[in-house]
């Protein structure tokens, strides 16, 4: 085997970066750089401190030729694809469009691939080109459907990759994070996803990537603690899985929190085990470095950093010709100006949180209403009111169910949630009455989940009517006068619906 020694230079793409560093110097050290991008939520175009792919591509190109050796591992950790218009419209495939060109190694799975129905996500990973296809394999080893892990055609449950001289083995899971899902996605779906069940797992999948060749195991976790990846229980029950005389696991991936955070969990022996999580839509993304050494056949040299997209002034040409046709293709209903959006609008403003109930309330002639707060996710500048500035405001396809509940209850489940995750429509207080019955317009995301669990009964419907799409007709009727929020939002003009 070609003996190669690697000379560490330090991360000479990010600024204002961090490097974590185990050191020793020997001969016969193969470099393995993994790079991992967590939370990109669709944020694939240029915003400036948010660089998108073109130009996260061209620093990872960068990376790639830093050494001779093909050894670089590219993973998507999950959330990938949901938050953005650009995505939304071709549910998420310019997305996997870009990452394939961009020659990712692996996909794993995060709480917003649920957001249209896993099943559209698995689509791009069932080998049919016709309804677009990855480049590479989603990686799932937790999820499963009717009590069976999901394994079928391009989703597989581990991966091993063959870079040059080194074998990399990786699994994927997805944390405890089902109660950040939309309850009617997840019929039929479990996870295992406590600490003991993913480190369970981690150790018999491991064992059989190294027993199959794997020098290098890599787990992927979309899952983390926004404090620190040290807090986080399951990194370190990971860190001292055991294969033989060894340790088993060789590198860490979090996400889900958007926070920068990198460390080094100290071991009995050999190198530290390295975590990292980079922050979401793209502004930076993770780098852990390896020296693998192949006469001992265990890692002795690790660091991490971070790579800012913003410090590349290059976009990769292939990459935004990707980007580009998808945004063509869908350029009509990307850039349809509803009227005019006359003032700054902040996703916490009570004025316009009240302005979304009123307009479920009239669309569907309910006499109450009530959404989560997380439903608003981006502030929107004044100007065009088009569907990337509304879908910024609202991303999800929340529908509209529709119940009956009486007064009591009512009251009830407003002072238990009136605070900063639940908004209701105001004035509500005091002036419930108790032996009333309303008609309550709520989103699918809270009516399913545990806000609601104790007020829910066996009588509801869906509308299939979308808060977004209500949105859009209401602000379409303002083609003339444009919307102003401090003066338009308590003036609906949207019909009733259903």
């Amino acid at each position: 085997m070609k003996k190669l020694i690697f000379l560490f230079l330090g991360c000479i793409l990010c600024t204002s970066c961090t490097i974590l560093k185990d050191s020793s110097l020997e001969d016969n050290l193969v470099p393995i750089e993994i790079i991992e991008m967590n939370d990109i939520h669709g944020h694939i175009e240029d915003e400036g401190k948010y660089g998108g792919l073109a130009r996260a591509n061209t620093l990872i190109q960068d990376i790639r030729n830093e050494t001779k050796e093909d050894n670089t591992v590219l993973i998507g950790n999950g959330d990938m694809l949901q938050e953005t218009a650009i995505s939304r419209v071709s549910y998420g495939r310019v997305v996997i469009d870009a990452m394939t060109q961009m020659k990712f190694d692996m996909m794993g799975v995060g709480n917003h691939e649920f957001d249209w129905g896993f099943e559209k996500i698995l689509a791009y990973f069932d080998g049919n080109k016709e309804n677009g296809e990855a480049g590479f394999p989603l990686v799932n080893s937790n999820i499963y459907y009717e009590d069976k892990l999901i394994e079928k055609d391009n989703t597989v449950s581990k991966l091993l990759v063959e870079k040059e001289n080194v074998k990399v083995g990786m699994v994927s899971y997805i944390g405890n994070l089902a109660s950040s899902i939309n309850a009617n996605m997840l019929e039929g779906y479990t996870f295992k996803a406590q600490a003991s069940d993913i480190a369970q797992s981690v150790s018999t999948l491991g064992k059989e990537l190294k027993l199959l060749g794997a020098d290098i195991i890599i787990v992927n976790i979309h899952g983390g603690e926004a404090s620190s990846c040290i807090d986080y229980e399951v990194n370190n029950l990971l860190a001292q899985l055991k294969y033989g005389d060894s340790y088993l696991v060789d590198a860490v991936i979090n996400g889900h929190t958007h926070t920068l955070q990198e460390a080094l969990i100290k071991r009995e022996a050999g190198a530290s085990l390295p975590i990292i999580q980079s922050s979401g839509k793209l502004e930076a993304f993770g780098r852990i470095d390896l020296k693998y050494d192949v006469e001992k056949k265990q890692v002795i040299e690790v660091s991490t950093s971070h790579v800012y997209t913003s410090t590349s002034r290059i976009s990769d040409p292939k990459v935004d010709t990707i980007i580009e046709k998808h945004y063509l293709a869908s350029k009509p209903i990307l850039e349809e100006v509803y009227c005019k959006n006359e003032q700054y609008i902040n996703r916490y403003d009570q004025k316009f949180q009240e302005y979304a109930l009123r307009v479920m309330m009239a669309a569907t002639n309910a006499t109450a209403a009530c959404c989560n707060t997380g439903a608003f996710r981006n502030n929107v500048a004044a100007g065009d009111f088009d569907f990337k500035a509304l879908y910024a405001l609202n991303p999800f396809d929340n529908h509209i169910i529709l119940c009956e509940i009486s007064g009591l209850n009512l009251k009830r489940f407003y002072d238990a949630n009136s605070n900063y995750e639940m908004v209701f429509t105001r004035d509500f207080g005091s002036s419930i009455a108790v032996d009333q019955t309303y008609t309550l317009a709520i989103v699918d995301y809270v009516y399913f989940g545990n806000y609601f669990a104790g007020y829910r009964t066996s009588e509801f419907t869906d509308t299939n009517l979308i808060v977004r799409d209500l949105l859009m007709e209401d602000l379409r009727l303002r083609k003339n006068e444009g919307f102003k929020l401090s003066r338009d939002y308590q003036n609906v003009l949207i019909s009733p619906t259903v």
